[in-house]
């Protein structure tokens, strides 16, 4: 078994724009802000399913988004013919064959259809997203079978490009979901996790800088996706 491959220090840099301005930043007073709560935490758990590629033998996460559809970063599934999401608990194992809807290798992402009645279900957020937010990400990080979540705080957004966080991740971390509490109360989907921070010698150099998707690759991504499945 491997886990999934990440880009170079430099390919992050050069990709992501790590230098440049973020825009779209809202002022935000952290002082108000609560952490999440056990129940909260509970609820996005059930969101969270293992992807695997079964023709490369790659991990990753995805996160349920409706009852028959999962995001995931598409690099964990590239080239794969068979793909497979599941759950594992104490008390249960749950499985299913998952198909490519969509993918697009420039954002990084993917949508995966399967049949995913009685799990949880994430909204992607429609709040404005702030630098120094609190944020969580849950996945199967190091390709464990059940979802760690971590939290940690937006470091740096920029609305066109990307997202990048403080959460703990590891190799394994890719499809993870990242969310922050939307306007309403709620904890909502604002990220893919897509790359951690590597070397040359892709040795983690930090286990605490995530890049994601931003909000509007994620809405760009959804708008193409459901064009693409109305056509074919």
């Amino acid at each position: 078994m491997r886990f999934v491959p990440y880009f170079i220090i430099l390919s992050c840099l050069i990709t992501l724009g790590c230098n440049s301005t973020p825009v779209g930043l809202a002022s935000y007073n952290t002082s108000i802000e609560d952490s999440i709560t056990e129940a909260e935490a509970c609820v996005l758990n059930t969101t969270i399913v293992q992807v695997m590629n079964n023709t490369s033998g790659s991990r990753g996460s995805g996160v349920i988004i409706d009852e028959n559809y999962a995001l995931t970063a598409y690099h964990v599934i590239a080239d794969s013919t068979d793909i497979t999401v599941e759950r594992i608990s104490a008390t249960s194992i749950w499985g299913k064959k998952a198909k490519l809807v969509y993918g697009d290798p420039k954002l990084d992402l993917a949508l995966l259809k399967a049949d995913f009645t009685g799990r949880g279900i994430s909204s992607i957020s429609h709040s404005p997203i702030r630098q120094y937010q609190k944020c969580v990400m849950i996945g199967h990080q190091k390709g464990l079978a059940t979802p760690v979540l971590t939290e940690g705080r937006v470091d740096e957004y920029n609305t066109n490009q990307y997202i990048r966080v403080t959460t703990i991740g590891y190799f394994g971390s890719s499809g993870c979901g990242i969310f922050v509490r939307g306007e309403s109360n709620r904890w909502e989907l604002a990220a893919i996790a897509q790359r951690i921070l590597v070397d040359e010698q892709r040795r983690q150099v930090l286990s605490w800088v995530i890049w994601g998707s931003s909000q509007k690759s994620l809405f760009k991504f959804m708008r193409d996706a459901g064009e693409y499945e109305a056509t074919h």
